[in-house]
């Protein structure tokens, strides 16, 4: 399965424009250096969970528990200064077989930085991960707020990560809203979507349970990111799912 032309953007998201009085036609642009995607193929009744940041290490310990013993797959992108500041929890969720991608080292606006800037972001966040972690960070990318544009494209591929993930679910846990709209909005998914969400609200581990339970009752499989974008396996015929590479797959995941 590999992730529909629909969810792969340009650098401004092109579309067909019609000049005055005559045909459709596409404006041509560069395409970026590295993938970006909103989301994987609509065929397909399957959805991923994404968790941004980890600066509450209380919220994320209470996310990491619900997954568990719910048996879900997820992916974290925490920023690489919550990963240092508190190792033993990242440790934890690597340790579970939860994938790790990269959300810079310090947060910051990556449009805002000169390409050079966001290499030393994405690479200072990869390496603390690494050591935190002992394992492989997931080749992708989730900047900050989603704001890219192609110097971050070319800045990501010269950093060695493959694409760069937004998602098409957001129902801004951040703001401080409450666990039963958080999870009236996280649940608007369809097929292929990526849903964004944070470990740090004290109300998201509150929304988990509601928001899983309603898509399965729809159907859905939940998957990792690089699953539902088609950059790694789907589970086999027996059910088990371990999406990281082969040289992180020492520990059983939390969902086997």
């Amino acid at each position: 399965m590999i992730a529909e032309p629909a969810g792969i953007l340009g650098p401004a998201g092109e579309i067909p424009t019609e000049p005055p009085g005559g045909a459709a036609t596409a404006v041509v642009k560069p395409k970026p250096a590295v993938p970006v995607y909103r989301h994987g193929a609509r065929t397909v009744r399957l959805v991923a969970l994404t968790f941004d940041d980890g600066y509450s290490p209380t919220a994320t310990l209470k996310i990491l528990q619900i997954l568990q013993s719910e048996r879900v797959p997820a992916t974290f992108f925490p920023y690489g200064w919550a990963v240092n500041r508190n190792p033993s929890v990242w440790r934890m969720v690597a340790d579970a077989g939860y994938p790790i991608g990269n959300h810079t080292q310090s947060h910051r606006v990556l449009t805002r930085l000169s390409e050079s800037q966001v290499v030393r972001e994405l690479t200072d966040a990869r390496r603390t991960v690494e050591r935190v972690t002992g394992r492989p960070m997931v080749p992708l990318v989730r900047p900050p707020g989603g704001a890219w544009n192609a110097a971050t494209a070319r800045a990501a591929k010269a950093a060695g990560f493959g694409g760069i993930v937004l998602w098409d679910v957001d129902p801004h846990d951040w703001r401080g809203r409450s666990a039963s709209i958080i999870a009236a909005r996280a649940t608007g998914g369809t097929n292929g979507s990526i849903v964004l969400l944070h470990a740090g609200p004290k109300a998201t581990p509150l929304a988990l349970r509601a928001i899983i339970r309603s898509y399965r009752a729809r159907g859905f499989a939940f998957v990792t990111v690089s699953q539902v974008l088609g950059l790694e396996p789907l589970p086999g015929a027996t059910g088990t799912l371990d999406a990281r590479p082969p040289a992180a797959r020492a520990a059983t995941p939390a969902w086997r």
